[in-house]
């Protein structure tokens, strides 16, 4: 927002800017920067008030500059510590101006002491980085064997921490082998030496092992800081062979925690997750063993069932009996086409028989036996054979000569008159 997109803002036309506006515009650009939104700050405590409503009022200061704070009740609910005058802190929030008084604020949303504070500080924003790049997703852990072809762990040869993994796993699972991959698990050295163990185990070793145990005792986070490097997560999560990391107590947390295929809460606890007890696994053996003869024995008799159900078949037992019912079958088909055949045969004949007495009845000599005859009039002499029937009297002329056929013989007879085939 611009000064005079300010003015407008608010309906005022004048040039100069009043408080209220001014500070407005301030509040705004401290709300729009990216680092004000969330800042870390180290100081000391000063002017420390605790509000009847839980808010804590106080300033935090150097030798050079004092910012007025405020931590609100829902933040400092869940401090592990009563904040005090003169106490070094560092603080979580962000900033922004307070229109009221015109003046920025930090508003405090976590503290720690200082001191493990800076150390807290480093391990807050490499797990944030890392968490950022991916290191930490669920999709890239690999899966943990549930029973191991052989444990690799790296340790310190010396600590408690080993022993505590080989009486474990001996304990709980003898035939598993274990192979210690000596390492330096605290100072400066510490880093080095656990990545190159891990190098050593994916060249050397990894036809031998399928899971790797990064182990250590508990200690001060001071002496388990080499967990929280850096150059050790990104090992972890490039490394091809799944990693169990159980280092120090169950309320520890490292960076290789976050990063690792699984995480232990002790040593112990990662020497129990990869090696299941020998004996729940010869109990498993065993019942499955039960359930796979109970299940062939249920198979069987099946079968035997079957089998006797066949055996007492008619097929098996009086196989003549399926001579007869196919036989009796067979004369009760042929008895079937016979008829069949005898009413298709009847049904013709009485066909014929219909088809015979419609043409005797359409015959032109039974016509004729009633008493009817045909004329024929002859064209000329020489074709007596060339017939014309007489189907009218205007065929023929008076004195013309026709054929009359009767039913027993032919007339030739002349026309001696016509008449009209009207009848009068």
């Amino acid at each position: 927002m611009n000064r005079n997109d300010a003015v407008r803002s608010i309906g005022m036309k004048a040039t100069a800017w009043s408080v209220s506006q001014l500070t407005k515009y301030i509040k705004n650009i401290f709300e729009n920067d990216w680092q004000l939104t969330q800042v870390w700050v180290q100081g000391e405590i000063s002017n420390f008030t605790r509000h009847s409503s839980g808010h804590m009022y106080f300033s935090i200061k150097d030798d050079k500059s004092v910012i007025r704070s405020i931590m609100f009740a829902g933040n400092n609910r869940g401090l592990q510590f009563i904040p005090k005058n003169g106490m070094k802190v560092i603080i979580k929030g962000y900033v922004t101006v307070f229109e009221r008084d015109g003046q920025y604020q930090l508003y405090a949303q976590e503290m720690i002491p200082d001191g493990v504070g800076n150390l807290y500080l480093a391990f807050e924003q490499l797990k944030s980085k890392l968490k950022q790049e991916g290191l930490f997703d669920e999709l890239d852990k690999k899966l943990i064997p549930f029973l191991p072809k052989g444990i690799a762990v790296i340790t310190s040869n010396t600590g408690a921490a080993i022993r505590d993994v080989l009486t474990t796993v001996k304990r709980r699972n003898p035939l598993i082998p274990v192979y210690v991959i000596p390492a330096t698990v605290q100072g400066v050295n510490a880093p080095g030496e656990i990545c190159q163990a891990i190098s050593l185990v994916e060249t050397k070793c990894a036809h031998l092992v399928d899971v790797i145990l990064l182990v250590r005792g508990g200690g001060s986070i001071e002496e388990l800081w080499a967990f929280n490097e850096e150059i050790v997560a990104r090992k972890i999560h490039e490394c091809s062979i799944p990693i169990v990391v159980g280092v120090g107590h169950e309320t520890d947390f490292t960076i290789a925690d976050f990063v690792a295929d699984l995480r232990a809460p002790t040593p112990t606890g990662a020497a129990e997750l990869v090696s299941p007890p020998l004996h729940e696994l010869n109990q498993g053996i065993i019942d499955r063993s039960h359930r796979l003869q109970d299940s062939m024995h249920r198979i069987i008799n099946r079968f035997h069932e079957r089998l006797a159900y066949m055996q007492n078949s008619k097929v098996l037992t009086k196989p003549e009996l399926m001579f007869t019912e196919r036989k009796t079958l067979v004369d009760w088909l042929t008895t079937q086409m016979q008829n069949a055949i005898e009413n298709k045969v009847e049904k013709s004949i009485h066909q014929y028989q219909l088809l015979n007495q419609r043409l005797d009845d359409l015959s032109p000599l039974k016509i004729m036996g009633r008493g009817f005859s045909i004329i024929h009039k002859i064209k000329t002499q020489e074709q007596q054979q060339e017939k014309e029937l007489v189907l009218s009297v205007k065929q023929v002329k008076v004195n013309e000569q026709v054929n009359v056929t009767l039913l027993d013989g032919e007339l030739q007879c002349t026309v001696w008159g016509i008449q009209n085939g009207k009848k009068k």
